[in-house]
C-alpha cells in the first residue's frame, strides 16, 4: 500500500510541479503516481501503463490522443473524446488505490481527490500549480475549465487538509477561499551540484530561452528587440529550446527573417529535463518574458529557476513575481515588455564589462545554492508528510506547518 497517492492531469515527464512533490513523498514512503498518457496544449504523449521506478510507481491511464488545433471545435472535441474518458479511468484507479495522503495537482482533481479521502480517510492535499482561475490563453480547454476553479476551491477548501501554493500571492488567494492550512513551495530545482560552463561568444550578447513557445512568452517582441539593436549596430543572438505548435514557430521564424535577424534567432526543438543545464550554457543571459496577457503568466515560473541554477543572468518581464526574485539576489535585469524597453535592456547588457556580466551570474548561482531550491523549499511539506503519511514527526525536522 502506498503511503502517498499522487494525482495529475499531465504526464509525470512533463509536470515539473508533481515531480518535485513526489521526490518528497519518496522520503517518507511508496508513492503511487496516476494521471492520464496525453494532455496538454502540445498533445504530449507517453506510453499507458504502469512502470515502477524505485520507491514510485507511475501509472499513465489511457486517453486519444489531442488534437491541436485552437479552434472551438477542436478543443470541445478534445473534453468528450480524449478528457472525459481518462478522467473516468483516471478516477477508477485512483479510487482503488488505498493511501493514507492523496495529492492533487489540479482543481478538477479535487472531486476525485475528496471521493479518495471519504472512501480511504486518507488526508488531502491540494498541490497547485498557479493562482486559481488565472489562464486565459485562447484555444485552451484550461482556459473554460478556468472559470469553474475557484467555485470548486470553495467547495472543497474545508475538506483540503493541506493547500500547497507557488508563491505567497497564490497563498493568499488559496487563503481568502477558504483554504487552511496554507504553506509556499516555490517550484525550485535541486540543489545544483556542478555550475554549467558557458560557451565563448565573440562580440555578441548570446540569449538563452528554454520552455514552451506559444504567444504570452515574449518571443514576437524579443525578435523585434533583437531586431532593433541589430540596426544599431549591436548584434544580440538568441537559441530558443522548447515545445511548440509548428505553426506558431514558423511565425516567428518569418517574423525574424522578415526584420533581417533570422540568422541571430535559432530554433533547436524540445528537450529532456537531464538536457536543459547544457541548453543553459549556450548563451550568457537567460530570458523568462511573460507578458500580462492573464493572471497565470504573474507567477514564479520554473525557467526562472532553473537559470539560477545555471548560473545565468536573468532578464526578465517587469511583472511582480519575477521582478522581487531579480532585485532581491540582484541577478540580472527586469524590463516592461516593448521592443524598445526590450532593446535598451539589451542594450544595457551587451555594454556591461565581463566582470559585471559574471558578478551578476555569481549571484545567480548563490542564490540557487544557498536559498531558491527544492532541499529548502519542501520543508514544511516533508514535515506535514512524515507527521500525516505515517503517524509521526521526521527524525530530526522541525515541525513547519
Amino acid at each position: 500500500m502506498p503511503m502517498t497517492l499522487v494525482l495529475d492531469l499531465l504526464p509525470y515527464a512533463v509536470s515539473t510541479r508533481s515531480q518535485r512533490v513526489c521526490s518528497t513523498a519518496i522520503t517518507v514512503g511508496e508513492v503511487d503516481y496516476v494521471a492520464l498518457s496525453t494532455a496538454g496544449r502540445f498533445g504530449i504523449e507517453v506510453p499507458a501503463g504502469a512502470v515502477r521506478q524505485g520507491s514510485l510507481r507511475l501509472v499513465h491511464v489511457q486517453n486519444r490522443r489531442l488534437s491541436t488545433n485552437r479552434a472551438a471545435f477542436a478543443t470541445w472535441r478534445n473534453l468528450l473524446r480524449s478528457y472525459l474518458p481518462g478522467l473516468a479511468r483516471l478516477t477508477y484507479q485512483a479510487l482503488r488505490t488505498p493511501a493514507s495522503v492523496v495529492i492533487v495537482s489540479d482543481p478538477a482533481l479535487l472531486p476525485v481527490g475528496l471521493m479518495h479521502r471519504r472512501r480511504w480517510r486518507s488526508r488531502l492535499v491540494f498541490a497547485a500549480r498557479e493562482r486559481p482561475g488565472s489562464v486565459r490563453t485562447k484555444g485552451s480547454l484550461a482556459t473554460y475549465v478556468a472559470y469553474a476553479e475557484r467555485p470548486i476551491i470553495r467547495a472543497a477548501s474545508a475538506r483540503i487538509d493541506l493547500c500547497v501554493a507557488a508563491c505567497d500571492s497564490h497563498g493568499e488567494a488559496f487563503r481568502q477561499m477558504g483554504c487552511a492550512p496554507v504553506i509556499v513551495c516555490r517550484n525550485v530545482p535541486r540543489r545544483p551540484r556542478a555550475r554549467p560552463g558557458l560557451s565563448p561568444s565573440i562580440g555578441t550578447l548570446a540569449l538563452v530561452y528554454v520552455g514552451s513557445l506559444y504567444p504570452g512568452r515574449g518571443l514576437e517582441v524579443l525578435i523585434e528587440g533583437i531586431a532593433v539593436c541589430s540596426e544599431l549596430g549591436v548584434e544580440v543572438s538568441v537559441e530558443i529550446t522548447g515545445w511548440g505548435d509548428q505553426r506558431y514557430i514558423a511565425t516567428l521564424q518569418e517574423a525574424a527573417k522578415a526584420r533581417g535577424v533570422g540568422h541571430l534567432v535559432q530554433f533547436l526543438g524540445p528537450c529532456s529535463a537531464e538536457e536543459v543545464p547544457a541548453r543553459y550554457s549556450r548563451g550568457a543571459v537567460a530570458c523568462v518574458l511573460y507578458e500580462p496577457v492573464d493572471d497565470a503568466n504573474d507567477s514564479l515560473p520554473s525557467k526562472l529557476f532553473e537559470a539560477l541554477a545555471a548560473g545565468r543572468v536573468i532578464l526578465a518581464s517587469d511583472l511582480a513575481e519575477v521582478k522581487a526574485v531579480v532585485s532581491t539576489f540582484r541577478c540580472g535585469v527586469t524590463t516592461p515588455l516593448a521592443p524598445a524597453a526590450l532593446a535598451d535592456a539589451l542594450l544595457y547588457l551587451s555594454g556591461l564589462a565581463p566582470g559585471d556580466i559574471a558578478s551578476m551570474a555569481d549571484s545567480s548561482w548563490r542564490a540557487a545554492t544557498e536559498e531558491l531550491n527544492w532541499e529548502t523549499e519542501e520543508l514544511p511539506l516533508y514535515s506535514w508528510l512524515s507527521y500525516n503519511a505515517t503517524g509521526r514527526r521526521g527524525a530530526g525536522r522541525e515541525r513547519y506547518w
